[in-house]
């Protein structure tokens, strides 16, 4: 092994002693700048990146370009050199966003004495073409707050590399370009022999700014492509729209053409980005290539062949003509608002008529846009959503959360080559609608919080859950929720209700539920300042539950406030759930929205009919008065069909009298000691089943 490193070694000092540099200069003409290689004009068909460099020379391109340096660059040089390609070396200056400080003299000047050793090891490398001197060193830093002394430094790196190598020129590269950027550049670093700039949509608009800012030397594009995720239009909840791959690949052409094409005295050429695939905003946003070992080529590749070879390849990709989800495109921001029976269609032509497959692929988005520039270590997509595909259409469900999700497709035909769309979606489904009479769920649910977030949206921003919490020591930790019913459809006699809701959180935390009574309020506009307004009745709790160790279903025995708000003709009921017991955590609870648990009105039922008005009672055979009543009240049946038995129940369903009777007329006494309230009459007929009736004791 040390035979073998040693034997490398002498290798490469015999290469730094053979080398030959190939020098490279910068002239200018009556037409304009002219960058010059062993004595000839040399043009920049060059891509950012060292993946695939076989394939850049195949193509047309003749140059690559690094963002760094380091001792694993000299395999890349070589491999370079052997295909005739040239190297634009990359040095990564410190960025002030990543904590460089420009004002430490002595970080200063340990950076240039790092580069100087890199330049040292490489100049006279054949496949050197030029040294860029860092990165869009001033992104994400205010142009009022950006420490110019970054230019200065700059300069000092270009003036260190004239002095070490005297045959190829120096650039900065920047983050798009203005005015006073290009003013201060000229003024602060005039070592520099060129100027490169990175721009996607803003291309067409560098050799006019450079122009105005009275520039005089070349420039370079050294990034350019489709527009970024942060020039794009977007769905209506912030999505970006990429292009597919079909459309970028004529924005391609269109921008070279234009941008670097139509400027030939001053721009040298340029770096298309990326020569690989990567993921940055999606999987496929900025790579002219997918992930995947054959390395498969989008139809933006076939136009970087033809911008540089002047013939297009003899096998182009397939073009995407339109991709929709429930026929929207993504331009019309599709909603999910069905759990199933959704369906995604892609329309492809092929100039080849190539046998074509087709892959669709969901994955969640992340952040509040849905891109993300952190790439995961692998690009996971979600599996079992699609219940049938005919080649070019899918039926699928909808995801089970509520948030935002991209649908990626693939079409590739048999020759490496790939087609890329994505379409941006959301799911907001529809609330579940009970199939069992006796269940109905939720049809608003949202939470509440008091402090300094006492005037957020919770049920708009976080919709897939409910929270409690009670923190004595700090409001802004409390938190209560509101879940609405309409249950305007129960009609039968009530013996039991149960509000079952899914969650769990701190063992041992007590939570309360209380009724709310001729409420409105909407789950889209409640904050904790504008919440529904609790009386003093209404403040005692229905019913307490306490939390075990379990996520799972809670119970809470709600029958009276059931059974009160039907017999009062309201067909919509609300509950508020509020932890009794502070918890250094909040306890999460499973919203309307998803699925297959939301909240639920549980009903025991009986087969009696409830009768709520004398009018009713009329029709229904039956008189009973006085009502309200003091101590007694008389049941008059207007038919002949006498009455078998009478109960009174609480609104909680406890039996306070029965007493079987086969009369038409009938007293009941209940006596002083009966308190002040509603209650439930049951009447058992001969022949017409059971009805229950309002009773209201004075």
């Amino acid at each position: 092994m040390i035979k073998l490193i040693c034997l490398s070694l002498l290798l490469f000092l015999g290469f730094l002693v053979n080398a030959q540099p190939i020098p490279v200069t910068i002239t200018t003409t009556a037409n304009g700048h002219v960058m010059m290689r062993n004595g000839s004009p040399y043009f920049i068909k060059g891509a950012g990146g060292d993946a695939f460099p076989d394939r850049l020379k195949e193509y047309g391109g003749n140059s690559i370009r690094t963002w760094g340096t380091d001792a694993s660059t000299i395999t890349m040089l070589d491999q370079a050199h052997q295909l005739g390609l040239t190297v634009m070396m990359g040095l990564w200056v410190g960025h002030q966003e990543h904590g460089f400080d420009y004002n430490n003299t002595i970080a200063v000047r340990d950076q240039l004495e790092a580069f100087r050793l890199w330049v040292r090891q490489y100049k006279d490398h054949p496949a050197v073409l030029a040294w860029g001197i860092g990165n869009e060193v001033e992104l994400n830093v205010s142009s009022a707050s950006f420490n110019k002394k970054a230019w200065d430094a700059i300069n000092e790196i270009a003036v260190m590399i004239h002095a070490e190598d005297g045959n190829h020129p120096t650039l900065t590269i920047t983050a798009g370009i203005d005015v006073g950027k290009a003013k201060d550049i000229m003024q602060r670093a005039p070592a520099l022999d060129l100027i490169g700039v990175n721009a996607y949509a803003g291309i067409g608009g560098v050799a006019g700014t450079l122009a105005t800012a009275g520039w005089q030397k070349p420039h370079v594009i050294t990034e350019w492509g489709p527009n970024g995720p942060w020039e794009v239009s977007k769905t209506t909840w912030g999505a970006e729209l990429e292009q597919t791959s079909t459309e970028k690949a004529a924005l391609y052409k269109s921008r070279y053409e234009s941008a670097i094409l139509g400027n030939p005295e001053k721009c040298l050429g340029s770096y298309v980005f990326l020569w690989a695939d990567k993921v940055e905003g999606t999987p496929t946003w900025f790579g002219l290539f997918m992930p995947t070992t054959a390395g498969e080529e989008t139809e933006v590749v076939d136009v970087m062949n033809y911008v540089w070879s002047g013939a297009w390849p003899a096998n182009r990709a397939p073009k995407i003509v339109s991709a929709r989800i429930n026929t929207r495109s993504a331009s019309q921001s599709p909603v999910l608002i069905n759990d199933v029976g959704n369906i995604a269609t892609i329309e492809v032509t092929d100039a080849e008529n190539d046998p074509l497959t087709y892959e669709f692929l969901f994955r969640p988005e992340t952040g509040t846009a849905g891109t993300t520039n952190s790439p995961p270590a692998t690009i996971t997509y979600l599996p079992g959503l699609i219940v049938q595909q005919n080649s070019t259409t899918i039926t699928f469900r909808a995801p089970a959360n509520l948030q935002n999700y991209r649908l990626y497709v693939f079409v590739r035909d048999n020759h490496n080559n790939v087609a890329t769309a994505n379409i941006p979606f959301r799911v907001a489904l529809e609330p579940l609608t009970s199939t069992d009479p006796a269940t109905i769920y939720a049809t608003m649910d949202a939470y509440v919080r008091a402090g300094t977030n006492a005037d957020e949206r919770y049920g708009v921003t976080d919709i897939q859950r409910l929270l409690t919490r009670l923190d004595p020591s700090n409001e802004s930790n409390v938190r209560e929720s509101y879940v609405g019913f309409d249950v305007s459809s129960i009609n039968k006699g009530i013996d039991k209700v149960l509000l079952k809701i899914v969650g769990g959180g701190t063992p041992g935390v007590k939570t309360s539920v209380l009724g709310l009574r001729n409420k409105t309020w909407s789950e889209n506009q409640i904050t904790w300042t504008n919440k529904p307004i609790t009386t003093a009745q209404e403040l005692k709790a229905l019913d307490t539950i306490t939390i075990g160790n379990n996520t799972g279903y809670y119970e809470w025995n709600v029958t009276s406030f059931v059974n009160q708000a039907r017999f009062e003709k309201e067909g919509f009921v609300t509950f508020l759930i509020r932890n009794i017991t502070p918890s250094d955590n909040p306890t999460n609870w499973q919203s309307r929205e998803t699925r297959p648990s939301p909240p639920a009105l549980a009903f025991t039922l009986n087969d009696g009919n409830i009768v709520t008005s004398l009018e009713d009672e009329t029709l229904n055979g039956t008189h009973i008065y006085p009502n309200p009543f003091s101590n007694s009240f008389f049941v008059n049946a207007l038919t002949s069909d006498p009455i078998k038995q009478t109960s009174v129940y609480s609104l909680a369903g406890q039996l306070l009298y029965s007493k079987e009777i086969n009369y038409t007329t009938t007293e009941i006494i209940l006596g002083n000691d009966l308190l002040a309230g509603l209650y439930l009459l049951q009447i058992q007929w001969s022949n017409k089943g059971v009805t229950y009736h309002k009773l209201i004791k004075e």
